[in-house]
């Protein structure tokens, strides 16, 4: 979500969760927490619509799918939010930054009882 995607107007919502270089590099720091290979922007498959990216992405095993889901839908709602401010409060945030209140926000989810994120994820809080 470079500054240049932001300003076009016709940029699609999975080139902005998905495509941009800035959500690649979301999606890395999000693979390495779930140790889980199918977020890893290496591993996804081109030519995809939205839909089938996410379903791609949260299969695994039954135990994980639904901590997969949530970090997910955490992971796209921040993306898009970090859309917004850049679109209408003309801020942006550095890709560590970003990362950093998606972790904070994580945090949040599994304190407030986000049990399957937390099996997923949890460990990342642990030192």
């Amino acid at each position: 979500m470079l500054h240049t995607c932001v300003q076009k107007f016709e940029v699609t919502t999975f080139h902005l969760v998905a495509e941009c270089s800035y959500s690649k590099q979301v999606w890395t720091f999000v693979s390495a927490w779930a140790t889980c290979p199918s977020l890893s922007p290496t591993n996804w498959t081109a030519d995809q619509d939205l839909q089938a990216w996410f379903t791609q992405l949260t299969i695994d095993s039954n135990q994980q799918m639904k901590g997969l889901q949530t970090l997910v839908l955490l992971v796209i709602w921040s993306l898009w939010m970090e859309r917004n401010k850049r679109i209408f409060q003309q801020e942006e945030l550095t890709t560590n930054v970003f990362i950093s209140l998606l972790r904070d926000n994580v945090r949040t989810w599994i304190f407030a009882g986000a049990k399957h994120l937390d099996s997923l994820v949890g460990h990342i809080f642990q030192e």
